[in-house]
């Protein structure tokens, strides 16, 4: 994913990572048929309902796979697909996005992230 890394359009989401205890960003390609999305929950109440991260840059009308990048202190994975359109505007629901989070020592983190790739289907 290099190429999306150095030459892919940069989007801030949810604000900036001072202001909001959920916030990210994303790298889109110049044809949006690819992204990667970074989303940072850094509230001490992560263990309860959060909202609704919501996704730009894509092109509405196009069917995506999205797939988060496997960690290894978190023993779930998350992989959907959805269209554009409804990333963008209904966003994905992160609710309890640290809850099986472990740091080196096996304990709870303060905060938590996700990497997700989005690529187009077909």
């Amino acid at each position: 994913h290099r190429n999306l890394f150095q030459f892919g359009n940069y989007i801030r989401i949810n604000g900036s990572i001072v202001d909001s205890d959920m916030t990210g960003w994303m790298l889109v390609s110049d044809d949006k048929s690819e992204a990667i999305a970074v989303v940072i929950d850094k509230s001490e109440l992560h263990r309860y309902a959060r909202g609704r991260f919501v996704f730009a840059g894509l092109d509405e009308e196009t069917l995506y796979h999205v797939e988060m990048r496997p960690q290894s202190n978190v023993d779930y994975s998350i992989s959907f697909d959805a269209y554009g359109d409804a990333l963008m505007n209904g966003g994905f629901d992160f609710n309890h996005i640290n809850y099986s989070e472990k740091n080196i020592h096996g304990e709870s983190g303060r905060f938590g992230s996700r990497m997700f790739y989005i690529s187009k289907i077909g």
